[in-house]
């Protein structure tokens, strides 16, 4: 009976308490624990206390270490770097990322390491006639990109494939070794800075053209854009609102010095001027006349002299004899 007083003991933590005088109380913890309640079930007093007993551990016990380091660290994780390479390594290829290798450059390695005869798919596959007339000009030209960066890759692999069946065949000579996996990294380098040129082309797609001014040519570092990418946009957006104020300062005063000349005896143009010249059908140009073209809502009105009758002219004739 010792393990029952034990669970008699951690029952009054779970929050059971007596009821009060003279309200109907249900079956005690002791009496589910004894069986002692009429009409109970035998199995519900171990239950219960089982359940006690298993809350109490999953307080009180903690986990193995190697449970704790599988599970992680709580919170953001610190970003952990491993072992550092040769410096003159570092150096070599992040500058390849940062600026690419160049097109002669480039053009030497891909010479250098030509596609295996067992090996085809190293080379970008061709895509279909029948699909690749039902392209549009911007997807043709992605598709373009797409396959320069698989030939890369082919070129890689290739690259690496020589230094491994070297290895394989027991021809190892260190110094060429060396040059063919070098020449894979930089081939890796250059991958990763078309990537990153490719990021920076569809990042500044929907951008103001006064932010692609400012940082379309910086330079690639840890940041896509550079560190000081916030410094040049604000600095290309100080220089537009400038020059925005400027030019609407020079309009301004040129509207008041132009009005200044017009108050002293200006007369506008006049209302009804037409054009000297215009073009009539057939390519010809003809000449409007500046005179003012009768009105016919009204009658025409002449003067004192012209309402007078003229005398009939007299005919000349020659008489023959």
């Amino acid at each position: 009976m010792e393990p029952l007083q034990t669970h008699g003991a951690i029952l009054p933590q779970q929050g059971l308490t007596q009821p009060a005088e003279g309200c109907p109380s249900g079956p005690q913890p002791e009496d589910l624990l004894q069986g002692g309640h009429e009409g109970a079930n035998p199995h519900v007093g171990t239950r219960v206390a089982n359940d006690a007993v298993d809350r109490a551990t999953a307080e009180n016990d903690q986990l193995p270490e190697e449970f704790l380091l599988a599970l992680g660290k709580e919170g953001e994780e610190k970003e952990e770097f491993g072992d550092p390479i040769r410096p003159e390594l570092a150096l070599r290829w992040t500058k390849i990322m940062s600026e690419g290798l160049g097109k002669d450059a480039r053009d030497k390695l891909i010479e250098k390491y030509p596609t295996p005869s067992n090996f085809p798919n190293a080379v970008a596959p061709v895509m279909n006639a029948e699909l690749l007339a039902t392209l549009l000009e911007p997807s043709v030209k992605r598709d373009r990109r797409i396959v320069y960066r698989q030939n890369l890759v082919g070129n890689l692999m290739t690259c690496l494939g020589r230094s491994l069946t070297n290895i394989l065949k027991g021809d190892i000579n260190s110094k060429k070794l060396i040059e063919e996996i070098n020449d894979a990294a930089k081939i890796a380098s250059e991958i990763h800075h078309q990537d990153s040129s490719s990021r920076k082309f569809f990042a500044l797609s929907g951008a103001s053209k006064v932010i692609q001014e400012a940082v379309k040519n910086t330079k690639i570092d840890t940041f896509l854009f550079g560190k000081d990418c916030a410094d040049k946009i604000k600095a290309a957006q100080s220089i537009q609102r400038t020059s925005t104020q400027i030019a609407e300062t020079r309009k301004t005063k040129s509207t008041t010095s132009t009005m200044t000349k017009r108050q002293l005896n200006w007369r506008g143009p006049p209302q009804n001027h037409q054009p000297q010249y215009q073009q009539a059908r057939g390519g010809q140009f003809q000449q409007n006349s500046y005179k003012k073209q009768p009105r016919f809502d009204r009658p025409r009105q002449t003067r004192p002299d012209q309402a007078r009758p003229r005398p009939p002219i007299k005919s000349k004739s020659r008489h023959y004899r």
